[in-house]
C-alpha cells in the first residue's frame, strides 16, 4: 500500500510511523487545518455528494509493538462475494421533532469519520463468522446541525467483486480450506476502551464551501474578492481630486486624510454656529435669518453699551414674534 505524502494523510498521536487518511474514487483527499493534542488529531477533508470513499490505516513501524491492538473502523461487507464502499449522501434534515433521529451518540459524531486504535489482550478464538450491520441514512433535526453540515456517511448497494478479485478471494478460501473449513475469529479483552482508545484520528467531513466558508480551507478567490471590497472603499474622486497619482502611496494617503479633517472641521464650525443662535433665542433674544443681525431685548432704564460709548452702529426698531418691540443691531 502506498502511503500519501504529509498534506493527505494524519499520524496517530503518540505513534510515530502509524497513519490513517481518506480516498476518494482511490485518490487520497487533502487534510486542511489539523490540529493534535495528546492522543488524538482532528482535520477536516472535502465530501462531495453521491461520491464513494474508502477509509485506510497502514502501521510502517520496523518493531513490533509491546501490545496487539486494534484499529476501529467502521467498514465491513456485506457477504464473501460482495461489497458495500462508503458513500457521501446528502444530509436529510426535517422541522418535525417527532420524525427526527433521537440518537444523541449519532448526532453528536455526524459528520466525523474516527479511526481508533485500542490495545487489547488475545483470549480466544471463535469459529463463526462476524458481519457488522452496514448503517443507514437517518433524518437529523434542522435545528441541531442546521448550516453546519451538509452530507452523512452511508452504503450504497451492495455489488458483485468483478473478476480479478473473485478469483483472488476464491484461491485464497482454497489455499485455507485443508486448513480449517470454516472462517473463524478471535474474542480479545480491551485493554483501552473504544470510548476511551490510546490514539485516535477524527476526520470531519465538510463541502468545499462551507470548509472556506469556516476557514478551515484556504479560497482561491481570496485575493480577488479583497481586491473588489478595496475598490469598494477606496476614497470618492471628489476627495482625492487634489492629490498627487505621481506622488508615493503614503504621502498621497497623508494628504488624503488631511483633505478628510479639514472636511470635519468645516462640519463642525458650521454645527458651532447653528448652537449659538439656537443659545441666544433661549436667553431671550429673537432669532433672525441674517446671522450678522442680532435681535436684542432691553430692560427698561438701562442703556445700550453702543449707545452709550458712542460706536456709530446702526440699530432700528422691527416688530418681533407676538407685538413686542425689539432693537436690532447690525454687527457690520
Amino acid at each position: 500500500m502506498h502511503l500519501p505524502d504529509p498534506k493527505h494523510r494524519l499520524q496517530f498521536p503518540g505513534l510515530p510511523g502509524v497513519f490513517g487518511w481518506i480516498c476518494i474514487e482511490g485518490e487520497p483527499l487533502e487534510v486542511y487545518d489539523a490540529t493534535e493534542d495528546e492522543s488524538r488529531t482532528v482535520a477536516y477533508v472535502e465530501s462531495k455528494d453521491d461520491v464513494k470513499f474508502s477509509v485506510h490505516f497502514l502501521d510502517t513501524r520496523k518493531k513490533a509493538p509491546e501490545d496487539p491492538f486494534v484499529v476501529l473502523i467502521d467498514v465491513d461487507g456485506a457477504k464473501r462475494t460482495k461489497f458495500r464502499p462508503f458513500v457521501f449522501r446528502k444530509l436529510v434534515t426535517t422541522d418535525q421533532a417527532q420524525e427526527a433521529c433521537n440518537d444523541r451518540d449519532f448526532v453528536d459524531n455526524l459528520g466525523t469519520i474516527q479511526l481508533k486504535i485500542c490495545r487489547i489482550e488475545h483470549v480466544r478464538r471463535i469459529a463463526t463468522c462476524y458481519k457488522a450491520k452496514a448503517p443507514e441514512g437517518r433524518i437529523v433535526d434542522e435545528q441541531k446541525k442546521k448550516a453546519r453540515l451538509t452530507h452523512q456517511v452511508a452504503h450504497v448497494l451492495a455489488s458483485p467483486f468483478n473478476e480479478q478479485e473473485l478469483i483472488l478471494i476464491i484461491a485464497r478460501q482454497l489455499r485455507r480450506h485443508c486448513r480449517q473449513p470454516r472462517r473463524r475469529r478471535s474474542r480479545c479483552k480491551y485493554i483501552d476502551k473504544p470510548k476511551d482508545p490510546l490514539s485516535s484520528l477524527i476526520f470531519r467531513y465538510r463541502s468545499k464551501l462551507l470548509l472556506q466558508i469556516e476557514g478551515h480551507a484556504p479560497d482561491p478567490d481570496a485575493d480577488k474578492k479583497a481586491e473588489r471590497a478595496k475598490e469598494r472603499h477606496s476614497p470618492s474622486p471628489r476627495l482625492s481630486a487634489d492629490t498627487d497619482d505621481s506622488l508615493p502611496p503614503q504621502v498621497a494617503r497623508r494628504q488624503l486624510a488631511d483633505k478628510r479633517a479639514e472636511l470635519e472641521m468645516l462640519e463642525i464650525e458650521k454645527r458651532i454656529a447653528k448652537v449659538k443662535r439656537e443659545i441666544l433665542v433661549l436667553e431671550g433674544g429673537e432669532e433672525v435669518d441674517d446671522p450678522k443681525r442680532k435681535r436684542v431685548k432691553f430692560e427698561e432704564g438701562v442703556k445700550d453699551e453702543s449707545e452709550a460709548a458712542g460706536d456709530g452702529k446702526k440699530e432700528s426698531k422691527e416688530m418681533g414674534k407676538g407685538g413686542k418691540k425689539v432693537t436690532v443691531i447690525d454687527l457690520d
